[in-house]
């Protein structure tokens, strides 16, 4: 009897140790994407957390096109104040057109109310410079409102999704 409480208190341990380690691992990679596919596999819906805790790396920066993040950052903390203040000229000079819902900067200036309507204006407001999602594209802000990229040093505006993902 003595030998058999022996063994439970072992194995006991043993599963604890295990659960425990398991519990506490070291990695630290959470995947906040969620991919719901429909029945009929006609589309794939994709909902994504852009509103990243981990600051974006070299690496990352370096795989979206982008050479010099620090001035990337600096330059959005000054594109966040021209979009604050409706600048829409500053703006217009940060954009390579055309782009598939806006070909000219003028017209840009003229239909800037529509293009930047509340949901790309909260995407930039609430982006922080240290925490984009980027990829082979580029870097975009929020859930993919407006995407940036680096072209001949120059920082520019690549696409302008102003409508929500439904």
């Amino acid at each position: 009897m003595k030998n058999f409480l022996l063994l439970v208190a072992v194995c006991l341990t043993v599963s604890f140790t295990a659960c425990n380690q398991a519990g506490n691992s070291t990695d630290t990679t959470q995947d906040s994407t969620q991919v719901n596919m429909p029945a009929n596999n006609d589309s794939i819906k994709t909902n994504m957390d852009t509103v990243s805790s981990v600051v974006t790396t070299d690496e990352q920066w370096s795989i979206a096109g982008f050479t010099n993040p620090p001035s990337f950052k600096q330059f959005f903390n000054t594109f966040k104040t021209w979009v604050a203040n409706n600048n829409s000229d500053s703006i217009a000079a940060h954009i390579q057109f055309p782009l598939k819902n806006c070909p000219t900067a003028a017209a840009f200036k003229k239909d800037y109310a529509n293009l930047f309507n509340g949901l790309v204006k909260n995407s930039v407001a609430n982006q922080d410079a240290d925490r984009f999602f980027t990829n082979q594209n580029g870097a975009m802000t929020g859930n993919g409102e407006l995407w940036f990229n680096e072209m001949n040093g120059k920082f520019v505006i690549i696409a302008i999704n102003n409508k929500p993902l439904n």
